[in-house]
């Protein structure tokens, strides 16, 4: 299916996304762009592609992409050689809050289809008391290369994930560039970039933009702001989330349980950053999506520890930053109730400080939880023993250790190689492996200066280890080589993801592409998924008897390779993950139909097996077949997919020595 891929001549409610359905009419402002003469595409996001199930040659894939999202609005100073004649309608989102200062909305995006084009130019949004920099509409090539990496991480990861890029296409042309901030120090102007995102609705579509005055001319654009908020919250009930199990509600009653549904999950979301060491840096309402995913990833980055460090200027520390929430709920409520209880004559029967109140206890049961996930210990047993006083001893004494040096606020630049006086990841190990290995007191006692801190910590964490080994069905090396492998993957340092690291890197990529343009796609591929292989720590898709060793998935390819332990059968597997779209099984260029996950018969080397079917997110399904291991090096399967009268036969290979890089999927026609 393409259609998901299409734009259209105009926009209506039958062909656009969020238009007069989530967001009434009021909520847009139609705007003309032109199709781009010399756009080519840089990145594309074949995971994403699968998910959608899309399955296009790569010439016709590109031809598609372009076709459908190579438009801009000309700058002042642009030549005519880099636009057609081709003009395509596309609507500019309106929103408040804060962060927006003077715009009236998203002033470089552009909606039409199922996706949102950013760095489209200067639509009728921008504001004319404000200043150039926060108006001109361009967005750059590392830009779209940042929120490709981000997104996908955010979407693997965390629990409500992150909007995704679908692609990212070179205007062909430069675009303005700030050169007083890090990275391109040669002060060559960029190429700018087009970058297709995902649709998203943020708390301040429902907000007003007080400020907001347009460019002249254009005041008749559009309706009065007051008038457009009011709109925008009559349809709130449409857009907020709604909680796993929930009975269907309505009315106001409804609204409530959206609200108090929006702020839990920004709530887990929060606390699984804090806990992973990531931060996003800058949340306001207009830069996280009411579902609770991450969007606007310009400040975020990981960091080596739990430094008390300003990401972003006139936002708060990381310990600090969860605040910000107690006043975008405020906000937020004042124009819920102004537009949606004051007018039938109700009170908000929901307060702000119940709400943060809300917020703030699943802050900390989160918190609690993540921290103790990242140890290695399955999240099942982290929640049954989270009342007991193990649990409580355990965490107090994982947050001293955490904040131990860490409580001075200063500004970020670059990121440090180390924040605070300990190392989570380096003690993660050392704790786990020391309750099956003895002579590693030394090497606590180094990780560890402080004796009483490292007392506590140790008898807290054998405690829990003791008490949650009673309540796993494995047998107890099982059990501990699990928690050792979870405890060194789920903790490791992701450097890749350093803000400075991963700008430096990329505009480094660039500049050889500007001597090389022909090679640039495949370089920024090669970046994006190298990035995202060395930094992924966290599998939720996996049951928790699998602890991951290795992982890898190759540029461009739809299956992915995961060397796994599984405490079960105490051994170690291949785990060859395969997409499912819709209900085929995708085999390099060969399709086979299943009808369900568990309609196929499988046989590897001759043994029929089960294969394991898994939900890599709310939209996406994958099989999963398991490949046993030898005790050889070079290892190599013979695996046969048969449904009904159809099979398939696929040859795999891989040096374990030389790395699962040198996984080798041959599709036998």
């Amino acid at each position: 299916m393409t259609r998901c891929l299409l734009t259209h001549p105009q926009v209506n409610k039958d062909n656009t996304a969020l238009f007069d359905k989530e967001l009434p009419p009021e909520s847009f402002v139609t705007f003309g762009a032109r199709r781009l003469s010399k756009a080519r595409l840089v990145w594309v996001n074949h995971a994403l592609l699968n998910d959608m199930d899309v399955d296009l040659p790569p010439a016709q894939l590109e031809a598609q992409l372009l076709d459908s999202f190579a438009y801009m609005v000309p700058g002042e100073s642009d030549q005519e050689e880099y636009f057609t004649q081709e003009i395509r309608q596309f609507l500019a989102e309106r929103y408040g809050g804060q962060g927006e200062a003077s715009n009236g909305g998203g002033v470089r995006c552009g909606l039409n289809g199922q996706f949102q084009l950013k760095g489209i130019g200067r639509n009728p949004l921008a504001g004319r008391d404000m200043d150039f920099w926060h108006t001109h509409g361009g967005a750059t090539i590392e830009e779209g290369i940042r929120e490709a990496v981000w997104g996908e991480m955010t979407h693997q990861e965390f629990p409500y994930g992150g909007v995704r890029i679908l692609a990212v296409i070179a205007t062909g042309k430069e675009t303005n560039f700030d050169f007083g901030l890090q990275g391109n120090a040669d002060q060559i102007s960029p190429e700018g970039a087009i970058i297709v995102r995902q649709v998203n609705i943020r708390p301040a579509n429902y907000e007003r933009a007080t400020y907001f005055r347009p460019y002249p001319g254009l005041e008749n654009a559009m309706c009065h702001d007051a008038i457009r908020t009011e709109a925008a919250v009559s349809r709130l009930v449409r857009a907020l989330p709604v909680a796993n199990g929930q009975e269907e509600q309505a009315g106001s009653a409804a609204l409530i349980a959206g609200l108090q549904e929006m702020a839990r999950r920004f709530a887990s979301q929060h606390a699984y950053a804090r806990a992973r060491r990531f931060v996003h840096g800058a949340i306001s309402t207009s830069n996280i999506d009411i579902s609770g995913r991450y969007i606007d990833f310009g400040t975020m980055t990981a960091l080596s520890g739990y430094g008390n460090y300003i990401i972003a200027k006139g936002f708060s520390s990381f310990w600090e930053d969860h605040k910000v929430f107690a006043g975008l709920f405020q906000v937020f409520l004042f124009f819920v109730e102004k537009y949606a209880f004051r007018p039938q004559g109700e009170a908000m029967p929901l307060t702000t400080l119940e709400l943060f109140a809300q917020f703030q206890h699943v802050l900390k049961q989160e918190f609690e939880c993540e921290l103790l996930h990242g140890m290695g210990f399955p999240r099942s047993v982290i929640r049954e023993l989270a009342a007991q006083p193990e649990h409580t001893r355990l965490f107090e004494c994982l947050q001293q250790l955490i904040v131990s040096g860490c409580m001075n606020v200063l500004p970020l630049s670059t990121v440090p190689e180390r924040m605070g006086d300990h190392d989570l990841a380096e003690v993660a190990v050392l704790l786990a492996a020391s309750q099956t290995q003895d002579g590693l007191h030394e090497a606590l006692a180094a990780a560890i200066a402080d004796a009483d801190l490292r007392e506590a910590l140790t008898a807290a964490y054998a405690a829990y280890w003791q008490q949650a080994q009673a309540a796993v069905p494995w047998t107890r090396p099982a059990y501990a080589r699990l928690v050792e492998i979870n405890a060194a993957t789920r903790s490791k340092h992701t450097p890749m993801l350093y803000r400075n690291r991963l700008l430096t890197g990329t505009e480094a990529l660039l500049q050889a592409g500007r001597s090389n343009p022909d090679g640039l796609a495949k370089a920024v591929a090669d970046h994006v998924a190298d990035t995202l292989n060395q930094s992924r720590r966290f599998f939720r898709e996996l049951p928790e008897q699998y602890a991951v060793l290795g992982h890898f998935q190759p540029v461009g390819c739809e299956y992915r390779l995961l060397h796994v332990f599984d405490a079960d059968s105490d051994t170690e597997q291949l785990l060859l993950v395969l997409p499912l779209l819709g209900a085929s099984l995708r085999l390099g260029a060969a399709r086979l139909a299943l009808g369900e996950p568990d309609g196929a018969a499988i046989s590897i080397n001759g043994h029929s097996q089960r294969a394991l079917a898994l939900n890599a997110s709310a939209t996406a399904r994958e099989l999963a077949l398991m490949l046993p291991l030898g005790g050889q090096d070079r290892q190599e399967w013979d695996i046969r997919i048969s449904a009904g009268a159809a099979t398939q036969r696929v040859v795999a290979l891989v040096s374990l020595a030389a790395g699962l890089q040198t996984f080798k999927l041959e599709v036998v026609q």
